[in-house]
């Protein structure tokens, strides 16, 4: 099986290394992000919290995994596989699940979700990258890609599989059942997903289609700030829009039914940019970059105009969010190249992820005191930002040459 190969140049163990790796994220983004979207409406018709709090204890788990990845990063940089957090990043996420269904108090609440955070730090995009990296070598961008594909799944299989269940038990089973999910399944799927991608690489030669490394006029520190506020701009771009695009819509006038059919193509549509990307083997990740964050711009100011753009406005931006998932992988490895790629993963992930968490507590202020019109011209502000920081990027690598 190891020596088969295609066109692309993967073998064929690493094809089944990277579609176990995207069901592993599946689950693991089931279990954490995606799950309240589903579970929040009978928890807080059951406890009485407000649509705030209940959120709030998400934005703690983003938070919190931001500030554990650092420190995640300079353990696999050190030279420890990153095999062990992915492995174990289901267990943790089950404790935290069995813990969420035996809360009756705020307070083990918000612990319940400190632990799923851990988890999430443990074992989703950034801790990944890291240890894809340690076994794929110059094949890296591909493998990213590729699970980045398979795995914007996640929100549509997750909502089923947590809808399904909670059409015959309570919120509090529900997540029980998930965590038996995550116990049984998590561990496995990474370890077949590791033996499948053969052992690490010390060294490997660049692909084609890499980007050369950061140049040495270059400081690495003036580098990180910039990519630091790229992808700070763009999580808090995404968050924005994808969280309050239902409301958006309806503000605008559009009947529910409608909204929900312009809604349904955010997911499709990134998955199609993630397609576009594995066939499209030239584009580098820098050019890719300002693909994405003009398409992000043009979405969100046709958004702005109106009803008579939404469904032009979310399948752009669909195809420059999904663009831009891929980029935090691509991006770092590009500049920074795989040497030292699991301590950039982590110093990159910290910030975006605070400010991810950070991002629906702002963005409900706004909403609540300003309005929808706010909110759009905040995000078109965000948006005009990515694209100056991501033109700068690309200005700095050309000067240097």
């Amino acid at each position: 099986m190891g020596n088969v190969e295609n066109i692309s140049g993967m073998r064929l163990g690493q094809w089944c290394s990277s579609i176990l790796f995207a069901a592993g994220q599946i689950l693991l983004w089931g279990g954490s992000y995606f799950l309240l979207s589903v579970l929040s409406a009978p928890i807080r018709l059951e406890m009485g919290w407000s649509y705030q709090f209940v959120y709030g204890a998400l934005s703690v788990a983003l938070m919190v995994s931001g500030f554990i990845l650092p420190r995640i990063g300079r353990i696999i940089q050190q030279g420890v596989s990153g095999e062990g957090f992915l492995l174990f990043a289901g267990w943790v996420m089950a404790v935290g699940l069995f813990m969420l269904s035996y809360a009756t108090h705020a307070f083990g609440f918000l612990c319940s979700w400190l632990i799923i955070g851990i988890a999430m730090g443990m074992g989703l995009y950034d801790t990944l990258f890291a240890s894809v990296a340690q076994r794929y070598g110059a094949l890296t961008t591909k493998a990213i890609v590729f699970i980045t594909l398979l795995s914007s799944l996640a929100p549509t299989i997750s909502w089923y599989l947590l809808s399904q269940f909670l059409a015959y038990f309570s919120w509090r089973e529900t997540c029980q059942l998930y965590a038996v999910l995550l116990l049984l399944l998590v561990t496995p799927i990474h370890a077949l997903a590791f033996r499948f991608a053969g052992d690490r690489v010390s060294n490997a030669p660049p692909d084609e289609g890499d980007t050369p490394q950061a140049p040495a006029a270059v400081k690495p520190s003036h580098l990180q700030r910039l990519l630091t506020s790229h992808f700070v701009l763009g999580s808090m771009l995404s968050t924005l829009i994808v969280v309050y695009l239902i409301e958006i819509l309806t503000h605008q006038g559009i009947t529910m039914s409608a909204v929900i059919g312009i809604a349904a193509i955010l997911g499709p549509s990134q998955s199609g940019a993630r397609l576009i990307e594995l066939c499209w083997r030239r584009i580098s990740p820098f050019h890719l970059s300002q693909v994405s964050a003009a398409l992000l711009v043009v979405a969100v100011g046709l958004l702005a105009l109106g009803p008579a753009f939404a469904l032009v406005a979310v399948l752009l931006f669909g195809i420059g969010n999904g663009q831009r998932s891929i980029l935090r992988g691509t991006l770092p490895y590009a500049i920074f190249g795989r040497t030292n790629y699991a301590l950039w993963i982590g110093k990159l992930g910290r910030w975006p992820l605070i400010m991810q968490g950070i991002t629906p507590l702002v963005g409900g202020y706004v909403v609540q005191y300003f309005g929808i019109p706010l909110l759009l011209y905040c995000a078109l502000a965000l948006a005009l930002g990515n694209a100056w920081v991501v033109w700068k990027i690309q200005h700095i690598f050309k000067r240097s040459k």
